[in-house]
Formats: C-alpha cells, sequence, structure tokens
C-alpha cells in the first residue's frame, strides 16, 4: 500500500479545484458573455494543467 503524503494531497486538491474551477467560471461566461469570466476560467485549466505536468511526486 502505497503512503500519500501531505504535500503530493495538497498539491492534487489544488489541481482539482482548478480544473473544476475552470468550467465553472467559463459556462457563465459564455451564457452572459462576460470576456473576463470566459478568461478566468481558461487561465484556471492552464494554470491546473502546468502544475500537473510540473509537479510529478
Amino acid at each position: 500500500m502505497t503512503v500519500t503524503w501531505g504535500p503530493d494531497r495538497g498539491v492534487r486538491r489544488t489541481t482539482l479545484a482548478l480544473a473544476a474551477a475552470g468550467p465553472a467560471l467559463i459556462a457563465p461566461g459564455l451564457i452572459v458573455g462576460s470576456w473576463w469570466l470566459i478568461g478566468a476560467g481558461v487561465w484556471a485549466v492552464i494554470v491546473a494543467i502546468v502544475i500537473e505536468l510540473v509537479y510529478r511526486p
């Protein structure tokens, strides 16, 4: 059985939160037509992908 350490779990939680926040911001942004919501959602997804690619425990 593998042990999940605290920092790894925190990074995973952050990645999942950012990945979930992306579509949660993009969808209302598309409905309302608000570019800053769309942009914030896209950047949240980009940051989640970069964290996932760079941080490999």
